[in-house]
């Protein structure tokens, strides 16, 4: 635990409410730069200068921080307030500021402007009020910078209760082909505290999901791991600098986190996999608060031959042409034969060979190629495997289309080739630890939303946990005249997102730093507009769209001959704005677009008094 003293911030919020999120913690495409405050569901709480300074920067889009003041202090630091619901007026007149930017622009939503003059502000003067513009419900989101490209850990400024660690759950997955853990060719799932000794074979790494309580879950302050007593794993919620965000994609593994559930990467993916060749070992994992408080947790493992050597054997079945039949003694040959191990309570999942001679137990086995990738739930297996064996993890899985590409079944990819026409892919520049090549290949048709018509093969880009450091160009070819509802869309984390493609020639193109599956499709539903109600002098709006989704800046509220663009609230799909009714009764019009350019509208009548 460390003070840093000669600074006299203070919370922004008064009283301090509570934490929801904290420093360092995952986000998909970097590390959270700050911490949030809760506003317990609430907006228009006064938020006030946490130190003396000048106003030098606001931000103002419906994405990231909505709306959001930058002050700089002396000594270097810069303070960052962001998801405000509006700026403060009467005394800094910022929201005039606004308004002026606005019209000289001709733009809603202005983005980043630094002031001409500085506004000097005292340490708790108001600068605005919290609210949920941008990512996010209602909250605010506090950061402490040195300079404007190295975000502090607030903490290291001001205290804040946090609660123990909690160490919940695990993944071992494989890091080399041939390597089992749990006697699983892929990946063995458990819970924390784990009274079991695991078999493993060959190399490993250890997803860990933890976190530390607040108002919800934070995350883990210091985070360190221990394999026979050697560190292996050390991750530090101190300060960072935001040229090194993409490093987000060494520690956290992308393809299995969400925001409230990340799975840190032990170790990290710049560094090598653990290895057990023989012997019992220990992997120690300890979990720290800012306060010291540790939580601890070991998973003991031990070494064990490959299945593939037959020790363990427990059950052998051979393929008749029509089913599976249960065989004993030698293991026959001139057939498909699938068979399992166990040791410790863990049992191999189903493995298939081909033999042309007899195999006794005890002897090594060369299976048809059963390979397990990082971040792949797969098997691979040869082209030209017939339809009817098994691959079994958990469950069985048929392989019915053999050498033709991707086959996906449950979430398990069955991958045959590595290259699938229509789509190129470029790396640009870096790309990911480890990483020689990215791997594409073509997905039978997948569940998109209603909204959406695919028009191209679904393309499945690998390893799906990479976080490039520098975007990749991904092209693939339009296979019909191109129109304005025209996009990529991208499926990662089980969301689909729309990609703004430009053309080249006959293919459109997209730069990413995220892969996953792609397609072209058409979004051939316009946005829906739903409730419309007025409340003391503000117009609230329902309107949401699942295709390319709702454009906030083709919004338009007209009543009277008098229009304007609303604010959006994209989280909540909440358009809203302050509007005058005249007397009488009046058409009131509600038009919107997506991204992909199909429009609606709506109308009502209202009465003004």
């Amino acid at each position: 635990m460390l003070f840093l003293r000669g600074q006299n911030f203070i919370w922004p919020l008064r009283p301090f409410t509570a934490l929801t999120s904290t420093f360092y913690e995952y986000r998909t495409t970097h590390f959270h730069s700050g911490v949030d405050l809760s506003t317990y569901g609430k907006t228009g709480l006064p938020v006030r200068a946490s130190e003396s300074g000048e106003i030098f920067r606001i931000f103002y889009h419906w994405y990231g921080f909505g709306r959001a003041v930058y002050i700089r202090h002396p000594g270097g630091f810069v303070t960052v307030y962001g998801h405000l619901v509006r700026f403060e007026d009467k005394g800094l007149g910022l929201e005039r500021l606004l308004k002026n930017l606005q019209r000289s622009t001709g733009k809603k939503y202005i983005g980043n402007y630094y002031l001409e003059r500085p506004i000097r502000v005292r340490r708790g003067q108001v600068i605005g009020y919290s609210g949920s513009m941008g990512i996010g419900g209602p909250h605010l989101h506090f950061e402490i910078r040195k300079g404007e490209i190295q975000p502090l850990n607030p903490l290291l400024f001001l205290r804040a209760p946090t609660g123990p660690v909690v160490l919940r759950s695990y993944i071992l997955e494989v890091a080399s082909p041939g390597s089992f853990v749990g006697l699983s060719p892929t990946r063995l799932y458990g819970r924390l505290p784990e009274n079991r000794k695991i078999p493993v074979h060959g190399c490993f790494r250890f997803f860990l999901q933890g976190y530390e309580k607040c108002r919800g879950r934070c995350g883990i302050y210091h985070l360190e791991a221990y394999f026979d007593g050697k560190k292996v794993f050390d991750l530090k919620g101190d300060r960072f600098q935001f040229s090194r965000n993409y490093t987000a994609g060494w520690f956290f593994n992308l393809a299995l986190s969400t925001t409230k559930r990340p799975y840190y990467v032990i170790p990290d993916f710049s560094s090598p996999p653990l290895c057990i060749a023989t012997g019992e070992h220990t992997l120690e994992i300890r979990g720290t608060n800012f306060y010291g408080k540790t939580g601890r947790a070991f998973l003991r493992l031990y070494h064990w031959p490959s299945p593939l050597s037959l020790k363990g054997l427990c059950c052998a079945e051979r393929w008749n042409g029509q089913g599976w039949e249960r065989v004993s003694g030698e293991i026959p040959d001139r057939g498909y034969i699938r068979f399992k191990t166990s040791a410790g309570g863990f049992s191999s999942p189903w493995i298939i060979l081909y033999r042309g001679e007899s195999l006794k137990s005890g002897e090594s086995v060369k299976p048809l190629r059963i390979e397990a990738h990082v971040g792949w739930e797969k098997a691979v297996f040869p082209r030209g495997f017939l339809a009817s064996p098994l691959f079994c993890q958990g469950e069985c899985f048929a392989v019915t289309a053999p050498g033709r590409g991707n086959l996906v079944s449950r979430g398990f990819s069955f991958k045959i080739e590595d290259s699938a026409p229509g789509i190129r892919v470029k790396m640009g520049g870096e790309g990911f630890p480890g990483i020689a090549f990215l791997r594409v290949s073509t997905l039978p048709p997948q569940k998109v939303p209603e909204e959406l018509l695919p028009i191209s093969k679904f393309y499945l880009l690998t390893p799906r946990e990479a976080l490039l450091k520098s975007p990749a160009t991904v092209e693939i070819r339009l296979q019909e005249k191109y129109r304005r509802d025209i996009g990529i869309y991208r499926k990662f984390s089980r969301k689909w997102s729309f990609l703004k493609p430009s053309r080249s020639g006959g293919w459109l193109q997209v730069k990413t730093k995220l892969l996953g599956t792609f397609v072209v499709a058409r979004d051939v539903v316009p946005p829906q507009i739903g409730r419309i109600r007025i409340r003391r002098g503000i117009i609230y709006v329902t309107i949401r769209d699942r295709g390319s989704g709702v454009n906030p800046e083709a919004i338009r509220i007209s009543i009277g001959g008098k229009g304007f663009i609303p604010e959006y609230d994209y989280d909540a799909g909440l358009a809203f704005g302050r509007v005058k009714v005249p007397r009488g009764r009046h058409l009131l019009k509600v038009r919107a677009e997506d991204f992909a350019g199909n429009s609606s509208a709506r109308s009502v009548w209202v009465a003004g008094k």
